[in-house]
């Protein structure tokens, strides 16, 4: 039980300190650049290596569980005041 609660706070803290690295480097690349685009562009090029895993991997359960499985998108891109990294069309497995 201790080991649990530990991991769950290890969990937390990584999450957190996560969240703020993310936007503290985002608002610095934006003071550099002036420009939200191109902020956007860096850190997706830098976050391009886990995108490409995340979506490989949703790709690979889609196969893996024998669901449709599409398109796959990597390039970033804005959605009103969202980012979206990478995308994977997956086909919909409700039985309604």
């Amino acid at each position: 039980m201790l080991y649990a609660g530990i991991c769950a706070l290890e969990l937390m803290v990584l999450f957190f300190l996560s969240r703020s690295v993310t936007r503290n480097v985002s608002f610095l690349l934006f003071r550099l650049t002036h420009s939200k685009k191109l902020t956007v562009y860096l850190l997706a090029f830098f976050f391009l290596p886990g995108t490409i895993v995340h979506e490989l991997a949703h790709f690979g359960m889609a196969r893996l569980l024998f669901v449709y499985a599409g398109h796959i998108h990597l390039l970033p891109h804005l959605e009103g005041t969202q980012v979206k990294l990478g995308s994977v069309q997956v086909g919909k497995t409700d039985r309604s």
